[in-house]
């Protein structure tokens, strides 16, 4: 007769349970994997998303703008929105404030630029970089970059457009903030598009007035692959990349009409 002790159920399968659970995760992960994948005929649709239904600025607080592809900063994109590769330069814009804003950390207001929640925050050594995902239009998300949030902004908060998100952080004179756009595709620096080909018509008729329309903000794609932005320093294709662009120069920045 057998007088050992039976295992129980769970110490004799604990391996099985093992493996259900990890199939779990790795379906899951391979769900989410797939639904932020580049897709040529979704990316094609995005590019008439008009989501951007509230300025994020407010412009009489801001100097100059850099333009999309512009060789101000630093490199930063190597695709379009569709993938198609982008020559160097930096596919972001840059918000220079009225010189009377620096240094500060608590005048320059940042402003949600659409009913959406705050995806990340995460710390940029000058402020933080506050990512938002709309609503609306959940293949975008939209990147601030060098914001003082407030404490209510945090991870997962739902905003609305228009609320007060915080304030742009400047060290000194020179310093800006700046605003990315993507499709939530998995390469942080890949399906890039501006800004200004997402506003609503009453944001873009904001920055119309100071004279900044689309097609001021936004130098031609063969106009830049036909002379790259080249590197003062740092490694080429790389966020390390400073480009050796000049305070304000006009053919990298756009200087408001007030």
């Amino acid at each position: 007769m057998d007088t050992q002790p039976k295992k129980s159920f769970f110490k004799r399968f604990w391996w099985v349970l093992v493996l259900i659970v990890l199939i779990a995760v790795l379906a899951v992960g391979f769900v989410l994997k797939d639904k932020f994948k580049p897709d040529t005929v979704n990316l094609a649709e995005m590019a008439d998303d008009k989501f951007i239904t509230a300025n994020p600025v407010d412009l009489t607080q801001i100097l100059a703008i850099s333009r999309f592809r512009s060789c101000a900063g630093h490199w930063y994109g190597a695709t379009s929105l569709q993938g198609e590769p982008e020559a160097s330069s930096s596919l972001k814009h840059y918000f220079v404030p009225q010189e009377e804003f620096s240094p500060s950390d608590n005048q320059v207001n940042v402003f949600s630029p659409f009913d959406g929640v705050i995806e990340s925050i995460e710390y940029s050594g000058r402020g933080n970089h506050l990512t938002l995902v709309p609503n609306e239009a959940d293949s975008w998300q939209l990147t601030i970059f060098h914001v003082k949030n407030l404490e209510s902004m945090v991870e997962g908060q739902q905003v609305t457009a228009g609320e007060l998100l915080g304030y742009a952080v400047f060290s000194e004179r020179g310093d800006d903030f700046d605003i990315s756009l993507k499709a939530r595709t998995e390469n942080f620096y890949q399906n890039i598009d501006s800004i200004f080909n997402h506003f609503s018509g009453n944001v873009l008729s904001g920055y119309s007035a100071t004279g900044a329309s689309v097609q001021e903000m936004i130098i031609d794609k063969q106009v830049r692959a036909q002379s790259p932005c080249t590197c003062k320093d740092g490694q080429p294709n790389t966020t390390y990349c400073n480009f050796p662009t000049d305070y304000l120069d006009p053919v990298h920045y756009f200087t408001l009409e007030q």
